[in-house]
């Protein structure tokens, strides 16, 4: 029986997009109103590059960056409500900084507001929501939000089932590099559409070296069985 895997964003890995300033430098460009620098000392607090981590001041200036406009800076405050990191776990604090981030354009605030949807975490349940959510990020080139949007079609929740949809916004996702996109177009061609197991270990190879350890065990199963 299929069984996809839909998840929620709340990595900090940022794809050299932080400024090669020092915290010092960041905290007067901060205080001066420069919304990246105030976001770049967040992240540093977070991850203790060059300063002692420091989930507080992490949350304290993801939220002023935010405040300035800084669509990331909403979306990692958002996860650190999420997970409870620096700030108390509120999922409704958590859905309204997803929103914001949405709102200013940021790919990752689109994809998790449709799995706080799709869950009822910090809103009612609702799979419509998430599909435009979900939607949304796909659009932005989010490779989870796409996956995610496939197990949406390929459950029909929240809209009509259909498999081809489901593996066409598979197939993005592991265009995009999202391994669990991968191993889910693998299932498909294992249990769904039309089956082509030379197509299933080719896309459970792909996960399996996009990290992905579902992806890993799914090959092994295909090589075992030959």
């Amino acid at each position: 029986m299929r069984k996809m895997i839909l998840l929620l964003v709340v990595g900090f890995g940022l794809n050299g997009l932080l400024l090669a300033a020092s915290p010092v430098q960041n905290k007067i460009d901060c205080d001066a109103g420069g919304s990246a620098a105030c976001f770049n000392l967040g992240h540093a607090y977070y991850k203790g590059k060059n300063i002692k981590k420091d989930y507080t001041q992490s949350v304290k200036y993801f939220q002023k960056s935010c405040e300035l406009g800084k669509g990331f800076g909403c979306s990692l405050l958002g996860g650190m409500y999420a997970e409870g990191k620096g700030v108390k776990q509120d999922d409704f604090q958590a859905v309204k900084y997803y929103q914001k981030a949405c709102d200013l354009g940021k790919d990752r605030g689109c994809g998790n507001l449709g799995f706080m949807y799709a869950e009822g975490k910090g809103v009612k349940q609702d799979d419509f929501q998430a599909v435009k959510y979900y939607q949304k990020s796909c659009d932005l080139f989010n490779g989870l939000g796409c996956n995610n949007l496939g197990v949406m079609y390929a459950e029909g929740k929240g809209i009509k089932q259909d498999d081809f949809q489901a593996v066409k916004y598979y197939q993005k996702a592991c265009e995009l590099g999202e391994g669990l996109g991968c191993r889910n177009l693998g299932i498909m061609y294992t249990e769904g559409i039309k089956q082509d197991y030379t197509q299933a270990v080719k896309y459970y190879q792909k996960s399996c070296d996009l990290g992905k350890g579902f992806g890993c065990g799914l090959l092994g199963v295909m090589y075992a069985e030959g």
